[in-house]
C-alpha cells in the first residue's frame, strides 16, 4: 500500500517504507508485525501518530482511519501526555511502536468520556467491532489519574496483546458490559504502591462478556490478579478460558470468579475453564489471600492442571451461595498457610487427582467440605504434609470420598457431616468417623475403619465396632450374614 507517497512493506517482520520509482528504502522503524489478520497487505490504511499530538488529534486519526474503511494507527516511541481519554473507532488496530518505548502516562487526572457509562480511561472503546491495542506501556501515574488503562465497553471482536498496564484505581485492561469476542493475552499488569484501595484487578472480565480467552499474562500485585464475574446490569458472563497465565503477589485472590443475583435472577457464571495458570504468594496481613476462589453461583465451570503455591488457601468455593458443577481437577498445591481446598456450598462438585504437597504450622485441613453440599472427591495424593486432616466432611457435606491416599494426617467424618457418605478404597494413617450414620457406605479402606456396625449399610473389609445387638462387645467384622470376632473369621 502507499502513504503519503511512501509504499509501505513487510520485510523480515517489520514494516518499512520504500521509493515506489526507485525501490530505494526510506528508514521507518515500527517494530514487529503482530497478528496474520492485520498484515500490511490487507488493512486500507495506516497512520502515524507522535507525542507533540493531543489525545483528541490522536482520536481524530483514529476516526479517520475508520471512516475510510479501517486500517493501523501506530503511535511511535515517545511518552504521550494525553489529557483527556482517546476514543477509539471501528476496525481499528492501535498500536505502538514498541511495548517498552511508546508510553502512555497521564500526569493529570482524565475525566469520563461524555456520554459514557464509565470512561475514565486512558483509551475507551464504546459499541465498536473489529478493534486491536497491541505493543505499548500504559501508566496511569498514580490510581487518581485513571480508572483503566485500556476500556472495550459493549464492543464486538477485540485483541489486546503486549500491553503493560499499571497504576491505574481499577483494573488496568477490562472487558465491560456484553463485549462479544475477545483475546487478552501476552500483557503484563501490576500495582506499584500501597494504598489499600487501589487496583482491584489485574484483568477483569465482566457484565455479560463472553467468547474470549485470557492467556499467557502476567499479573503482578494486585487486590485480585484475574476476576471472571457475571454481574448486573449485564448479562451472563459465559465461555472463557483462563490459560496459561502467570499471577503473583496479591493480596485478595490471585483469579476469582462469581456470579451475581438481582431482584431474584440468577445471572450464572458459565462455561470458564481456568487450565494451565501458576499463582502464587496469594495474602497479606491484613486479608485472607486465596489462590482460586469461586464465592458462588458458579455453573459448569473447570478449573485444572493450575499450580497454587504459598497462599493462605489453595482454593474456595461456594460459600457465599451454592455453585453446580465445578470441577476441580490435576491442580497441585503447595505450601498452604490455610485449608488447601475448601467447598463451602453447591452440588455436584468433582475433586479429583489433586496433588496436595505441603502445608505450614497450626490446624489445617487438607480437603474441607463444609455445609450445604454434595461432592466426589476422588484420587487426590495429600502427601509430605503438616496437615491436622487430609480430608475433613462436616457440617451437613455429604460426599463420595473414594481413592485418596494421605501421608501423615488422617481422614476425619465429622459429627455433624451429613447423611449420605460413602467412605471406600482410601489409604491414610487413620481415619476417624464421630458418627457413622452419616455414612452409608464405608469398605476397602487401608487401614481398616474402626466404626459402630449397627449404623451402616455395608462396611465390608474394615474393622467394626459391634455394640453388643448380635454378640459379645468388642471388633468385628460382618460376612455377610452376621458380626463375628476378628479372631473368628476375617473377610
Amino acid at each position: 500500500m502507499t502513504e503519503n507517497n511512501i509504499q509501505l512493506v513487510n520485510e523480515d517482520g517489520k514494516i518499512v517504507g520504500k521509493n515506489p520509482e526507485t525501490g530505494e528504502t526510506i528508514p521507518i522503524e515500527l517494530g514487529e508485525t503482530v497478528l496474520d489478520s492485520l498484515h500490511t497487505d490487507e488493512v486500507n490504511t495506516v497512520r502515524y501518530v507522535n507525542p507533540s499530538m493531543s489525545a483528541a488529534e490522536i482520536s481524530a486519526i483514529i476516526e479517520e482511519v475508520s471512516d475510510a474503511g479501517g486500517g493501523t494507527v501506530v503511535a511511535v516511541n515517545g511518552e504521550y501526555d494525553p489529557e483527556d481519554p482517546i476514543i477509539m473507532s471501528d476496525n481499528v488496530y492501535f498500536r505502538g511502536e514498541s511495548e517498552a518505548g511508546t508510553v502512555f502516562r497521564p500526569t493529570d487526572g482524565l475525566d469520563a468520556v461524555d456520554g459514557a457509562d464509565f470512561g475514565r480511561s486512558v483509551i475507551y472503546a464504546e459499541d465498536l467491532e473489529n478493534i486491536e491495542f497491541s505493543h505499548m506501556t500504559i501508566d496511569g501515574t498514580t490510581d487518581l489519574n485513571a480508572n483503566y488503562c485500556i476500556e472495550p465497553f459493549n464492543c464486538k471482536n477485540v485483541e489486546i496483546h503486549h500491553i503493560t498496564g499499571t497504576n491505574v484505581r481499577d483494573d488496568p485492561l477490562v472487558m465491560h458490559r456484553n463485549t462479544d469476542g475477545f483475546g487478552i493475552y501476552f500483557c503484563t499488569t501490576k500495582g506499584e504502591f500501597d494504598d489499600e484501595d487501589f487496583g482491584s484487578h489485574g484483568i477483569e472480565i465482566e457484565e455479560g462478556s463472553k467468547n474470549g480467552v485470557v492467556a499467557f499474562n502476567h499479573c503482578y500485585e494486585r487486590q485480585t490478579g484475574i476476576e471472571v464475574k457475571s454481574r448486573y446490569p449485564g448479562e451472563q458472563t459465559q465461555n472463557v478460558l483462563v490459560f496459561g497465565n502467570y499471577i503473583s503477589g496479591g493480596t485478595e485472590a490471585g483469579i476469582a470468579l462469581t456470579g451475581d443475583e438481582h431482584d431474584g435472577q440468577i445471572l450464572w457464571l458459565e462455561h470458564i475453564k481456568v487450565f494451565a495458570n501458576t499463582v502464587e504468594n496469594i495474602g497479606s496481613e491484613e486479608a485472607t489471600g486465596v489462590g482460586i476462589r469461586g464465592r458462588e453461583y458458579l455453573k459448569n465451570c473447570e478449573i485444572y492442571w493450575n499450580t497454587f503455591r504459598d497462599c493462605d488457601h489453595a482454593t474456595r468455593l461456594g460459600w457465599i451461595n451454592e455453585n453446580e458443577n465445578v470441577t476441580f481437577s490435576h491442580n497441585s498445591l503447595e505450601d498452604m498457610q490455610g485449608d488447601a481446598i475448601r467447598v463451602e456450598g453447591g452440588t455436584g462438585y468433582e475433586i479429583a487427582h489433586n496433588d496436595l504437597i505441603s502445608a505450614s504450622d497450626g490446624y489445617r485441613i487438607g480437603i474441607r467440605l463444609n455445609g450445604d453440599l454434595d461432592a466426589r472427591v476422588a484420587w487426590n495424593r495429600i502427601r509430605d504434609q503438616e496437615f491436622d486432616e487430609a480430608i475433613g466432611v462436616e457440617d451437613g457435606a455429604s460426599a463420595e470420598i473414594r481413592g485418596n491416599t494421605a501421608s501423615n494426617s488422617r481422614i476425619l467424618v465429622f459429627d455433624d457431616a451429613g447423611v449420605g457418605s460413602v467412605l471406600t478404597d482410601n489409604v491414610a494413617d487413620e481415619f476417624l468417623v464421630q458418627d457413622e450414620s452419616s455414612c452409608n457406605v464405608i469398605r476397602d479402606n487401608s487401614p481398616e475403619i474402626p466404626v459402630d456396625v449397627t449404623q451402616l449399610d455395608e462396611i465390608e473389609g474394615n474393622w467394626a465396632y459391634n455394640d453388643g445387638t448380635t454378640g459379645s462387645e468388642g471388633w468385628a467384622y460382618y460376612d455377610g450374614t452376621e458380626w463375628v470376632t476378628v479372631d473368628t473369621t476375617a473377610l
